[in-house]
């Protein structure tokens, strides 16, 4: 058995799919993007909807005493804080982009910003220093 979550109408349903495979199993692919005629069971109303994963709350960064490192290379977008910002543990503290997709690289704990070490617009490696927290 799999389980996947499906949205209905804007709703998130955790179901569990068993699929069964028989030699010469006929597969229709679905073009177009539509949805063959399916009717839902029943049931399906009936099912309580599933609450959203939280967001990771370091956007995968390392904190190395009291430096936060990068988890990706990538290139700064944002740095939406200056030194001398209280940032709260969660707070965004610098915004990297990845193979188009945008990651946020939060405070893993309370402190005041003493360094920051990249600028908008520069490429950043693996493991190197973007901040430094007091």
């Amino acid at each position: 058995m799999s389980k996947m979550i499906i949205k209905v109408n804007g709703n998130a349903y955790e179901v569990e799919i068993e699929v069964l495979e028989e030699d010469g199993m006929e597969v229709h692919a679905v073009q177009n993007n539509t949805i063959p005629n399916v009717s839902a069971p029943k049931s399906a109303s009936t099912m309580a909807p599933v609450s959203k994963p939280k967001p990771k709350k370091q956007g995968g960064a390392t904190l190395d005493g009291n430096i936060l490192k990068s988890p990706i290379n990538g290139v700064v977008l944002e740095v939406p804080v200056k030194i001398g910002t209280k940032v709260k543990e969660g707070d965004v503290v610098i915004i990297l982009e990845a193979m188009k997709m945008k990651t946020n690289i939060y405070a893993p704990t309370s402190a005041t910003i003493a360094e920051i070490n990249v600028r908008n617009g520069d490429n950043v490696e693996s493991g190197q220093n973007l901040v430094v927290f007091e």
